[in-house]
């Protein structure tokens, strides 16, 4: 029998888009073994843990579902504070997003080079004018004792060398592909690309289920009036061709969160039953999978692994993470590589040491391992603007409900009926 107040406490702040979030990542082992890591990493050095070491306290308490307050973790990070003001309607993916951004290590400005914990560029917020009156509008207040701990190590940056952050890597990052562009005239006009993400945002039609938005998500699409420059110059004048575009999960992270577009027209919300499974199995949706069509007949170079670097820089030695090396040996790499940085979004280039319509990909192309359901996040209410947060996560073999402070235990049946809009998964 679970006691009726052992979750998350909300006392009127309005953070339930917080503690729901925070139940769920509670409920992925992958993380909180992160987490950890990198508080005992800040520790070794001397640091305090800021961020990490709040969260990491929050998430040990959230496991074995003992009562806690998690406001707390606001004041360990000025972007969250900024953005998460209290007694105000927030939202849980963008939560999620920002808290992600959140406990990437500052830059160094050192003479020492050091390259961020792992590079993730947030989609969630766009810093214009709009956004950043809204954010800087709110004042958060705490807690004396809270704000106290928070000054002494919210100054404290947290620096890793290149080393320690192969081994400190977030398990919800990973990789999207994007396909090179072919001219159906003159042949190849970009090589594949790589661009980081921490979750996948879905768009969902009444009948979905989860398989038809990801299939919707990775299917090829057709571009019109797509300027090709080779033609265009051989012309003289511009040349507009169609295209084919497509974009596949090309290093899968260990733990995956998927959120769904539930916001229509006029803020009002799709109320849509999205059917998801218990695992589910990604193969499908990846490079491994669809290698042919998606390099095309004449075959191409797979992708250079995506690294982190604070300039252009071009390099021949082994990739920083060795489960995107053995992918790409499998697919015929091996080409020197080459990172650009474009307009604040990374993107990476093969630059081929032999002629590409000669490279062809490898056949036995690896399977991507099935993920395990672990928490979801639902929200409550009409509207998109409004409403109210909870969370489904696993606990000791079964299902809980975490309504902030409220946890007591549910069917599987009720948490697969449910209408969800984040869901956490965990590679098998």
């Amino acid at each position: 029998m679970i006691a009726a107040r052992r979750g998350l406490r909300n006392g009127g702040l309005n953070i339930c888009y917080m503690n729901s979030v925070l139940q769920g990542l509670a409920a992925v082992p992958s993380f909180r073994s992160y987490v950890g890591e990198v508080v005992g990493e800040s520790v070794r050095r001397g640091d305090q843990g800021g961020l990490a070491a709040q969260l990491n306290t929050i998430l040990e308490n959230s496991v074995s579902l003992q009562d806690c307050d998690a406001s707390s973790l606001l004041s360990y990070s000025g972007a969250l504070q900024r953005a998460f003001p209290l007694w105000q309607q927030h939202d849980a993916g963008e939560f999620f997003s920002l808290l992600m951004d959140a406990l990437k290590p500052a830059k160094h400005k050192a003479r020492r080079s050091y390259v961020p914990l792992w590079n993730f560029e947030s989609k969630a917020v766009q810093w214009n004018a709009e956004v950043r009156t809204r954010f800087l509008g709110g004042v958060s207040r705490f807690g004396t004792a809270t704000a106290a701990a928070a000054a002494a190590t919210a100054k404290t940056p947290v620096f890793f060398s290149r080393q320690q952050q192969q081994r400190l890597k977030n398990p919800f990052l990973g990789h999207e592909a994007h396909s090179p562009i072919r001219c159906p005239e003159c042949g190849p006009l970009s090589d594949a690309k790589y661009t980081a993400f921490v979750h996948l945002i879905l768009d969902i039609r009444p009948g979905d289920n989860l398989t038809d938005s990801l299939r919707r998500y990775t299917k090829t699409v057709s571009v019109r009036d797509y300027q090709c420059v080779n033609c265009s110059a051989r012309a003289g004048e511009p040349v507009e061709i169609t295209i084919k575009k497509r974009t596949l999960l090309g290093q899968m992270p260990k733990a995956l969160c998927l959120q769904l577009k539930l916001a229509g027209g006029d803020a009002f919300k799709i109320d849509a039953f999205v059917k998801f499974p218990l695992v589910l199995d990604l193969a499908p949706f990846s490079v491994s999978s669809n290698a042919a069509d998606f390099f095309g007949s004449a075959g191409s170079v797979y992708p250079s692994p995506p690294v982190s670097l604070t300039s252009s820089v071009s390099f021949d030695s082994k990739p920083l993470d060795p489960d995107l090396e053995d992918m790409m040996r499998q697919l015929g790499g091996g080409a020197r590589r080459s990172l650009s940085l474009v307009g604040g979004a990374s993107e990476y280039h093969d630059m081929h040491d032999v002629d590409p319509m000669e490279r062809s990909v490898s056949p036995g192309l690896p399977k991507e391992e099935p993920y395990q359901l672990c928490a979801v996040v639902v929200h409550l209410g009409m509207g998109v603007g409004a409403g109210h947060f909870i969370c489904y996560r696993k606990y000791r073999g079964g299902w809980v409900c975490a309504n902030d402070e409220k946890v007591f235990a549910v069917d599987e049946d009720r948490v697969l009926s449910s209408h969800v809009y984040m869901l956490f998964y965990e590679k098998i």
